[in-house]
């Protein structure tokens, strides 16, 4: 699934930028080397989850538009956040490993990538 185009790397917005830095946050990962980090947010400090799920049921996208969306944004240091609560996200997640893997991609964790 490799893509013929160059991936490319999206700037910081300048908002993001300031909290970002106050934080000790990421939003691409500093090394340039093809390795990617998938991250999910499954909080559920509300009790929400369950009606988020059904909610997600009828508007999730097809696996293959997830898995595209992953592969045809994947470039140096890129940050996913994939939702554990979406079966479009958990459906698609094995064959984009495989994929990013097919596009010469390595995985670490967000404390790597910085």
């Amino acid at each position: 699934m490799r893509s013929g185009r160059a991936h490319r790397r999206l700037g910081t917005p300048g908002s993001a930028a300031r909290l970002l830095h106050r934080y000790g946050g990421i939003w691409i990962g500093g090394r340039h080397e093809r390795v990617v980090s998938l991250t999910f947010d499954e909080a559920d400090e509300l009790g929400t989850t369950s009606r988020i799920i059904g909610i997600l049921e009828g508007a999730q996208p097809p696996v293959s538009v997830t898995l595209r969306r992953i592969l045809s944004s994947s470039y140096p240091g890129a940050i996913y956040l994939l939702h554990a609560s979406s079966r479009s996200n958990v459906n698609a997640l094995a064959r984009a490993i495989h994929g990013l893997k097919a596009q010469g991609f390595d995985f670490a964790t967000l404390d790597e990538l910085r």
